[in-house]
């Protein structure tokens, strides 16, 4: 059998409880602490096999993956505490709880992984990666710098020959749009302050529904 190139890389700076790993599987911790990659070796098959999971708790979604293939998990519509059972083209299973910690500011995990190669029979391989393991909330940058760094709304609109505080043409709205990378996101046609569901207001408010 060959020897599996693959060792524990810790580069999470958290102090996080983790199961003691099989002596087939070695496992890296990314420094999110939040995501795992793992080498797993199947002796039947004389192969090695990488494996992962991202708990990204910045889009509530639960990353897994076998090699090339790959799914995630919405995590939005997930129930906090509840066993789930996922599988991947029937070959990757795991089973997993998250139970949202919100006072703590953690994620609490429990999951375990299985390589699968037979239909109806036990799995070749079975470990367990996360047990009663707390995940910290990690920081999420949502992207609050312009796409041109220093961006200036004056410069811009001295360059197309406009001032702040006038209103300005549909060719230099558009340019704009596009200049900030925020053209691709809008709705069309756009809305309409005259038009339901915002007509017949009280004080601004439509309470009538959408």
């Amino acid at each position: 059998m060959p020897q599996v190139l693959c060792f524990i890389e810790d580069d999470c700076k958290n102090d996080l409880a983790l199961p003691t790993l099989p002596p087939t599987a070695r496992c890296s911790i990314g420094d999110s602490c939040t995501a795992v990659s793992c080498c797993m070796e199947v002796d039947v098959l004389k192969r090695a096999f990488n494996a992962r999971v991202d708990l990204d708790t910045c889009n509530y979604k639960l990353k897994f993956g076998l090699e090339k293939l790959s799914q995630e998990i919405d995590l939005f519509d997930y129930k906090w505490g509840s066993l789930e059972k996922k599988y991947l083209m029937n070959v990757v299973r795991i089973e997993f709880i998250v139970e949202d910690m919100v006072d703590d500011k953690q994620f609490k995990l429990n999951l375990n992984l299985s390589l699968c190669f037979e239909d109806g029979k036990a799995c070749m391989f079975t470990m367990n990666v996360f047990k009663d393991t707390k995940l910290p909330k990690v920081f999420c940058d949502w992207g609050t710098g312009f796409l041109i760094p220093d961006f200036s709304l004056t410069k811009f609109l001295e360059s197309q020959g406009e001032k702040l505080g006038t209103i300005l043409s549909s060719g230099t709205t558009i340019l704009l749009m596009k200049t900030l990378g925020v053209d691709k996101f809008l709705v069309k046609p756009e809305c309409q302050r005259s038009s339901s569901p915002y007509i017949l207001t009280n004080g601004g408010w439509n309470s009538t529904g959408m």
